[in-house]
């Protein structure tokens, strides 16, 4: 089984970049696709094993990472400075 574990991994990773894509498409709800994701996903699918991959973690990045951006485009507005920031 673990000579196939690469090629599940790229499938999976496909899987849920494709589902993300469609989401962004086809739902009035706005983006759900972004950068952060795909990193995301080479991690839980190729990185498994390691500390970074670990729910809680996985979790509460993007959850701390969706607040600030949230502020930033409140207070701020979006123009490339509140991105860079």
């Amino acid at each position: 089984m673990k000579k196939f574990d690469p090629l599940f991994n790229g499938i999976a990773a496909a899987f849920v970049v494709g589902v993300l894509s469609l989401l962004t498409f086809e739902s009035p709800l706005g983006v759900w696709l972004m950068f952060s994701f795909g990193s995301t996903a080479l991690i839980l699918f190729v990185f498994h094993e390691s500390d970074f991959a670990k729910p809680k973690n996985v979790f509460f990045g993007h959850l701390i990472s969706v607040l600030i951006g949230i502020s930033f485009n409140h207070y701020m507005g979006i123009s490339f400075i509140s991105l860079g920031l």
